[in-house]
């Protein structure tokens, strides 16, 4: 018969020290560092702040925190957010946050003044407007005399003040008239083919640019000037984006929040 229980104080005392021994054993595994801690790494490596506008982390640039926002929002590149700012199409975007809605902290720079001004954006708008019209005055030579064939003018007939100069401005003119009928043609096939006329739409529009320049439409002071202004409205709008941009990268610093 074998006894399985001590029956001597030798025998009790071997086997408490063993049951302590399992015990202590049991525990130390429980709590041990390999298990907790390697989970605990882990995370905090999942947990490293990141972009949340490029998803990449401080090894593309510093980050930091614009905004009220936390946790994957929290952080974002100072160049990726002033790009977003530029180019975002809803303008409050430039100055508070999409998500929490926190008016940015800026430090201007003395670029910033210039930028900003309106009066800055009409006279940079007016100075290219006139490139293109002298630009169309010395290579456009000769092509208002087939504008005022085309469109039965008579300018000469009509104003005695009307000479050589007139008919170079009238030349010059043609350039930014021209890029603004194409501009209005290319937005119109844009939405045709945002609709789904698709190559129906395309070769409709087409077809309707060859007819105009294939038959004898009489052309109206009135459209060369319609599309000038067309021309310009684009042009100011052109040159307040680009400001825009400018001012995102070199006008504005935005400071971090709670600073």
């Amino acid at each position: 018969m074998v006894t399985i229980l001590p029956d001597t104080d030798t025998g009790w005392a071997t086997a408490a020290l063993a049951a302590l021994t399992i015990s202590a054993l049991l525990l130390l595994q429980g709590s041990s560092p390999t298990g907790s801690g390697g989970d605990g790494g882990a995370a905090m490596s999942d947990d490293a702040p990141s972009c949340r506008i490029c998803l990449a982390g401080a090894e593309e640039g510093r980050l930091f925190r614009p905004c009220r926002c936390r946790g994957t929002m929290a952080w974002v590149h100072p160049q990726c957010l002033n790009e977003w700012r530029a180019v975002s199409a809803n303008a409050r975007s430039f100055f508070r946050c999409d998500q929490c809605g926190y008016e940015y902290r800026v430090r201007r720079t003395r670029v910033a003044e210039a930028l900003q001004r309106e009066q800055v954006v009409w006279a940079v708008a007016v100075a290219l407007f006139g490139a293109l019209v002298l630009v169309g005055a010395l290579v456009l030579d000769g092509a208002e005399q087939r504008l005022y064939g085309k469109a039965g003018w008579q300018p000469r007939a009509w104003f005695a003040w009307w000479g050589w100069r007139a008919d170079r401005l009238v030349a010059g003119a043609l350039l930014p008239g021209g890029l603004g009928l194409a501009r209005a043609a290319l937005q119109k096939l844009r939405r045709a083919t945002a609709a789904g006329m698709g190559a129906g739409g395309a070769i409709m529009l087409l077809s309707l640019g060859n007819v105009c320049l294939d038959v004898d439409v009489h052309l109206s002071p009135a459209l060369l000037l319609l599309s000038l202004l067309f021309t310009f409205g684009h042009v100011v709008e052109d040159v307040r984006y680009v400001a825009k941009g400018f001012l995102a990268r070199f006008g504005e610093v935005v400071l971090e929040y709670g600073v």
